[in-house]
């Protein structure tokens, strides 16, 4: 009888402790005491900016390990996009995989979505680990503490409202109104505290607010580092903020912040294709999260991963939009080496779907930019110019 009494209480505190565990799961973008040191190093300012980069890559399972459903093993802005648009189709010949994907598909999806999820998580983890460092770059006594520099501050403090501003971009987009978290949140009531929603016009003035005090900390030139030229540049900010102001419509704001652009050394690159290679390309290339093959921590592009099961396929109202001849049909839908075996050579490497990609997730192009000029001249109806890009 005693030994049953012992299983039975065994089992009900495996229970207890399984049921806890489910309710003290930590609210996405909540701030660990640990995280909110009191005592900054300039290591430790470096890396709060450098590791919200990470929620930008298409690596795969940075939030959680093969949650689909949760949407946290990508961040599935593609799929959003791509396949809510019709652009692509999730599989070519449909089954009963990632049923969730079909929602989207179908526009039939809930909050329970693994694609809005995504979004969601991702976007709120990159906002949660930038408060953490817009925190530490605003204190006044950093440099004392840190020994950094006034010149570094300012880069790192342009960056981090640069890539905030990113995040809330994606959000506001997607979602309209959402919470404005601009503080470290680091309990749990403050969590639920701050789960307010804002109106859509606040979090877009709060976007170019914070995207005109990163426009003059940022150095004045192409690159902010020119060993690092992934980083946030002026260049990234004027043209976000460009594009800001063309989402919420105003048009004469876009077309001199775009002109600043090629101030700074941004053109057209002579092939379509060049910015897409896994070379970060000098001119057109903006902004893009710099994919490394054999980094350590791993830092490869995963998006190509999928494919091998025939998901991201593009639709056919995707390849009749393009004109007959037009080159950038079969750069796009077939990449070079893409169809590879004995005959014909073999792969480069460039996009495998092993998680480890050395090809770059591009968000900002020079090209982009033109694009959201000719819009904004066309709304103000300067055609001419708008026909002349």
């Amino acid at each position: 009888m005693k030994n049953y009494l012992k299983i039975g209480l065994l089992i009900s505190a495996i229970s207890l402790t399984s049921c806890e565990d489910d309710l003290t799961h930590p609210p996405i973008g909540l701030t660990t005491l640990e995280q909110a040191s009191t005592e900054p190093t300039l290591a430790s300012v470096e890396s709060s900016v450098n590791s919200s980069y990470d929620l930008l890559s298409s690596r795969l399972n940075i939030l959680g390990n093969w949650d689909w459903l949760g949407g946290l093993v990508f961040q599935n802005d593609y799929i959003m996009q791509d396949i809510a648009s019709d652009d692509m189709e999730k599989k070519w010949s449909p089954d009963g995989d990632q049923v969730w994907i079909d929602d989207i598909n179908d526009y039939t999806f809930t909050s329970t979505n693994g694609g809005p999820n995504g979004l969601w998580k991702y976007n709120y983890e990159g906002i949660k680990r930038l408060n953490i460092a817009i925190e530490l770059l605003t204190n006044p006594d950093i440099e004392t503490l840190t020994g950094i520099t006034t010149a570094r501050k300012n880069q790192l403090l342009g960056e981090a409202y640069f890539l905030r501003c990113n995040y809330y971009f994606s959000l506001v987009n997607n979602f309209g109104g959402v919470p404005l978290i601009l503080q470290p949140v680091k309990t749990y009531q403050e969590a639920f505290d701050v789960a307010v929603r804002v109106d859509a016009t606040v979090v877009w003035d709060q976007i170019k607010s914070d995207l005109t005090l990163a426009k003059d900390l940022l150095p004045n030139t192409k690159y902010s580092s020119d060993t690092e030229k992934w980083r946030v540049s002026k260049g990234a900010v004027i043209a976000l903020l460009a594009k800001s102001h063309l989402y919420t419509k105003n048009w004469s704001a876009v077309a001199p912040l775009v002109d600043e652009l090629a101030g700074l050394g941004f053109s057209l690159n002579a092939h379509y294709f060049d910015s897409f290679r896994t070379e970060f390309t000098d001119n057109e290339v903006i902004f893009a999260f710099d994919h490394q093959t054999n980094a350590v921590p791993r830092r490869g592009n995963g998006i190509c991963a999928p494919l091998g099961w025939g998901f991201f396929a593009p639709s056919q109202d995707f390849l009749n939009a393009f004109e007959p001849n037009d080159p950038r049909k079969s750069l796009t839908v077939n990449v070079p080496e893409k169809n590879v075996n004995k005959m014909l050579g073999s792969l480069n490497g460039a996009n495998k779907g092993n998680d480890d990609a050395p090809n770059n997730k591009i968000y900002i192009r020079y090209a982009d930019a033109l694009l959201w000029k000719a819009e904004a001249l066309l709304e103000t109806g300067d055609y001419t110019g708008a026909v002349g890009l």
